[in-house]
């Protein structure tokens, strides 16, 4: 390379180290939700080293490798790869979701369509799972929701 070119080349940013690998945390969380990681390495046809290093971002899974692990954990390699795309649905958790939101809104006076409901678990459920809130603040987000609006239209009629 002559002395003149040199100062064009751009440097190659650093890898993400072991902490910072998305991936690696996505792979971590589909391998957790089937079981413990040795096993899950043995379901996959890896060793557990194989697995702790793409765990830890040191290497990649191959594509078959990441396929099976979506297949066995219910996550879709889309999200496994992008952190984009759908996770699996944890259906005890949707059935405590329906059941609380028919409460509150029944509490409340409010009548819905079986449709809405399922709506609204549905979007409660992907919140939950994103970590932007639990069961219990999910339903009591809805419940001041309901008695802020109700306020509201009282203070609009009278």
């Amino acid at each position: 390379m002559c002395p003149l070119s040199r100062k064009f080349v751009r440097p190659v940013p650093k890898p993400p180290s072991p902490t910072e690998s998305e991936l690696g945390r996505r792979i971590a969380e589909a391998a957790d939700s089937i079981g413990e990681r040795q096993h899950v390495a043995a379901l996959l046809g890896v060793s557990a080293k194989q697995l702790r290093r793409a765990i830890q971002g040191d290497s990649a899974p191959n594509a078959l490798v990441l396929a099976r692990l979506a297949e066995l954990s219910g996550y879709s390699v889309d999200y496994l790869l992008t952190g984009r795309g759908p996770r699996p649905i944890d259906p005890e958790l949707l059935g405590r979701l329906t059941d609380g939101l028919w409460r509150v809104y029944s509490e409340e006076g409010v009548t819905l369509q079986l449709v809405e409901l399922g709506r609204l678990a549905a979007r409660e459920h992907e919140r939950i799972v994103r970590g932007e809130t639990d069961l219990a603040g999910a339903l009591e987000s809805h419940r001041e929701a309901l008695r802020t609006e109700r306020l509201d239209s009282r203070k609009q009629q009278g």
